[in-house]
């Protein structure tokens, strides 16, 4: 395991800040009900491929981000490692690791916490050994990411672990996929695992052609409450599925949702209510829309809507928020070309658009998941493929809304942070404006994210400070250095030249 102390990272990170107009708002010709500002946001990753599939909170406001790199462990292109991290409240670092083996792709798709205070990763494996094509993964670690143990199962063919929450009955339900058994080509997978990962039951729904689970949960009278959809059955070529099951895994009743195009749901959650809402894609005939729809304990719909930005939409994350409404993270197609933004979205307890808001630059960008810190701070995460140091890196918001559109926040704590002269060569000085007394801590990293200096890490008066910085002992190149300051973070470039 590899730790770091806060606010330090071994990974390549730059702010947005650098790139304000990039941050777009919300859909033409409606109106957003909030200013929405960006705290921070961060790239994490290297010389290729990561993405982040969950997110788990943690009760410092900070959290946990796992999915998958190419780029560090035995990650290779084409065949990454599971990742996992640990970040303070501002994005940085308190550790990370890499799980897998060589010559394997390995994922993780969904991450909880469980009971001990440790963590409990679900995804899916395929490389040159193992049950089948592809296995299920479980991987259980403790606070600090030490692994405790490991579980793999599967069949002859392919499958996999989307979702898994903890179970009244004990140990865990989880959700996915399998070619291995079943009815048709891919057939809708549950399985109930004791504490230790193991399998107590298993049972596949679905017909003859490809049906898929996305979301398991409890439902109120002991049974589960499973999410998905389906091309073997309902009006179209796809359409939302909902199975009810009864405490042993033996299917109630089943409904679909939809009309006679390509309409799916990705992911779902459950109200205080004992409703569920969901939310995917909506095939209008010209194109797809985001979908939301919200469904009483029998599957009966209380209501549905759909909402457009410009092209393909469609959304994969949803969460009931502190005030009864629904914070949702989407992609967001462009009119004419195949990219699409990160999208965020707040809609009230009837489904009403509150506000929304858009990220991207000129290549694709998306949003997996969304989870809210507070009553008004959310973290927003996914992959671009327009920033970032590799070919697609994680990418890590904090958002702010403030709901009456009126700045309610005091001023800036630094109004000035620069390095001089910039390039330099051996020494320079940080030059800083802090209108407030308080901690301040400066560190520099080079472009690999390697901390390479702490130039300052204590007290600073308010006022104007000058920060010898002595890099006598870099070589010639770019480096960053990152200023934190109270709930402030800045970047400098400094270039160091003979």
């Amino acid at each position: 395991m590899r730790t770091y102390g806060s606010g330090n990272s071994l990974l390549r990170m730059m702010m947005i800040l650098l790139l304000p107009a990039l941050l777009t708002g919300q859909l033409p010709g409606q109106e957003a009900g909030a200013e929405l500002t960006t705290l921070w946001s961060l790239f994490y990753g290297g010389a290729d491929n990561e993405e982040v599939n969950s997110i788990v909170l943690t009760d410092s406001e900070g959290c946990l981000i796992a999915g998958m790199t190419e780029s560090y462990g035995f990650g290779v292109f084409g065949k990454p490692d599971m990742w996992i991290l640990e970040l303070d409240p501002d994005g940085g670092v308190l550790w990370e690791e890499t799980y897998g083996v060589a010559d394997c792709f390995e994922t993780v798709y969904h991450l909880i916490e469980t009971g001990d205070g440790g963590y409990l990763a679900a995804g899916y494996k395929c490389g040159q050994w193992g049950f089948g094509g592809g296995d299920a993964i479980l991987l259980k670690i403790d606070s600090l990411g030490t692994e405790e143990w490991f579980q793999q199962f599967g069949g002859s063919e392919d499958d996999g672990i989307r979702f898994i929450q903890a179970s009244p009955a004990g140990g865990y339900i989880a959700c996915g996929w399998t070619r291995s058994s079943g009815a048709g080509f891919v057939d809708a997978w549950v399985v109930k695992l004791d504490a230790g990962g193991n399998i107590e039951w298993a049972e596949t729904f679905g017909g003859t052609d490809y049906d898929v689970a996305k979301t398991v949960y409890s439902h109120p009278d002991g049974g589960y409450f499973v999410t998905g959809y389906t091309n073997s059955q309902g009006a179209g070529e796809y359409d939302a599925w909902v199975l009810k099951l009864d405490v042993d895994g033996n299917l109630e009743w089943e409904k679909t949702y939809g009309d006679t195009g390509y309409d799916r749901v990705y992911h779902s959650a459950p109200c205080l209510d004992s409703t569920y809402v969901l939310t995917g894609l909506f095939d209008n005939g010209s194109e797809c829309d985001l979908w939301v729809f919200r469904i009483d304990s029998q599957g009966d719909v209380i209501w549905d809507r759909t909402y457009d930005h410009a092209a393909d939409d469609e959304g994969h994350w949803i969460e009931e928020t502190s005030d009864g409404g629904f914070a949702i993270a989407a992609w967001a197609g462009y009119e004419g070309n195949p990219w699409t933004e990160m999208w965020i979205l707040r809609l009230d307890t009837a489904g009403v658009l509150l506000w929304d808001s858009t990220y991207g630059g000129p290549a694709s960008d998306v949003a997996n998941v969304v989870r809210q810190v507070n009553e008004y701070d959310y973290l927003l995460g996914g992959s671009t493929l327009s920033f970032g140091g590799g070919r697609v890196d994680m990418w890590l918001m904090k958002l702010h809304d403030n709901p009456t559109g009126i700045e309610d926040d005091p001023p800036a704590p630094v109004s000035l942070f620069e390095c001089r002269p910039n390039p330099c060569s051996q020494g320079a000085a940080f030059i800083l404006d802090q209108k407030y007394d308080g901690p301040v801590s400066i560190r520099v990293f080079d472009l690999a994210g390697r901390l390479v200096s702490t130039v300052h890490d204590g007290y600073l008066p308010a006022g104007r400070q000058s920060i010898v910085f002595d890099g006598a002992t870099l070589s010639t190149g770019v480096y960053y250095a990152r200023l934190v300051t109270g709930e402030s973070v800045c970047l400098e470039k400094v270039v160091f030249i003979e």
